[in-house]
């Protein structure tokens, strides 16, 4: 009977001994099998989260970039429809790249434009070109150009004013009234062109206000 006393004395040390030993490696029995993949899965969700806020970021600039003058000050030089539409095509046709921009926060401008044109002669005559009438129009024209620039203020950082004396030729298959809508376009392109290289000479003194 002591004997077997002595027995599971000597049983329940060595036990306790060894569990106390190999219980110090304790935090590996509670290990996350998982937490590795875990943690890799995080830091991808992180990365992509990331990249995600750049994305938004980036919708906040315009896919293709825009003229930074507004022409809606045009409508008031008493130009017909179609005159204002060549007018406008000229203009930014001729513009510097510095006239345009991406950013929607860049600072923008408003172009007044004053133009007076006088018809000092116009012709109209018919021609046969390749067994075909052709109905010609030729205008001679003296034209006054003012125009001023005013900032997001509506400070005036730049004016100037362009003399303009021109003959406008135009010929049409059709007839005269189709003859005087390709000599609108003709000379309305003309005049925004003039415009837009005179806003160009002075686009960096303009960007300095």
């Amino acid at each position: 009977m002591k004997s077997f006393v002595l027995y599971l004395t000597i049983f329940f040390v060595v036990a306790t001994t060894l569990r106390g030993i190999f219980g110090l490696d304790r935090y590996r029995f509670y290990e996350n099998p998982n937490l590795k993949k875990k943690l890799a899965e995080n830091k991808k969700h992180k990365k992509r989260a990331t990249t995600h806020k750049f994305l938004n970021l980036k919708k906040f600039k315009f896919d293709k970039a825009t003229p930074i003058l507004e022409y809606s000050s045009i409508f008031g030089t008493k130009l017909l429809p179609i005159e204002q539409k060549y007018l406008q095509e000229g203009i930014k046709k001729h513009l510097a790249k510095e006239w345009f921009t991406k950013t929607q926060n860049r600072d923008k401008y408003k172009l007044v434009l004053n133009i007076r044109k006088h018809d000092i002669s116009t012709h109209r005559y018919i021609t046969m070109h390749k067994g075909k009438r052709r109905y010609r129009i030729d205008q001679k024209s003296n034209i006054r150009i003012t125009y001023k620039v005013l900032n997001s203020n509506g400070v005036v950082v730049a004016k100037a004013f362009i003399p303009y004396n021109v003959i406008i030729k135009a010929a049409s298959y059709w007839d005269f009234i189709e003859s005087e809508r390709l000599a609108k376009k003709r000379l309305y392109l003309i005049i925004g062109e003039k415009i837009a290289n005179s806003l160009n000479s002075k686009r960096f003194y303009i960007f300095k206000h």
